[in-house]
């Protein structure tokens, strides 16, 4: 009989591996939400008004973007408290997915800081 695989955390970190993963499960659906409405809601300013409506759509994308990448992070914390012994790959894959959603988000920011900066001049 195989010895079952013991965790690298300790009590203590156990707890806060699944308050992250809840966090992210309940932050990933909204950022994902809102994203398709920013989308729907460029839809329609274009369809309604006019082109101008082409500004709010990589909002939306980057915003949705964001919403999947933590989804993949939620997973990967669920894993990472669920699943022993594979620590060190779920841990990874949590942190990278992480990264990236941020990484969208501050890529997300500066697209609404230079739309907000050229809209002072024009």
């Amino acid at each position: 009989m195989a010895p079952e695989p013991i965790s690298t955390f300790t009590a203590e970190q156990a707890p806060t591996i699944a308050r992250l993963g809840t966090v992210l499960a309940l932050l990933a659906p909204l950022l994902l939400l809102l994203g398709v409405l920013r989308l729907v809601l460029g839809v329609i300013v274009i369809w309604k008004s006019s082109w101008g409506g082409l500004l709010i759509l990589p909002e939306g994308a980057l915003l949705a973007f964001a919403g999947l990448a933590l989804l993949a992070a939620a997973a990967d914390a669920k894993y990472l408290h669920d699943v022993k012994g594979r620590e060190k790959e779920h841990l990874t894959h949590t942190l990278e997915s992480i990264r990236v959603a941020f990484k969208a988000l501050l890529i997300l920011g500066c697209y609404v800081a230079f739309i907000a900066f050229i809209n002072l001049w024009v």
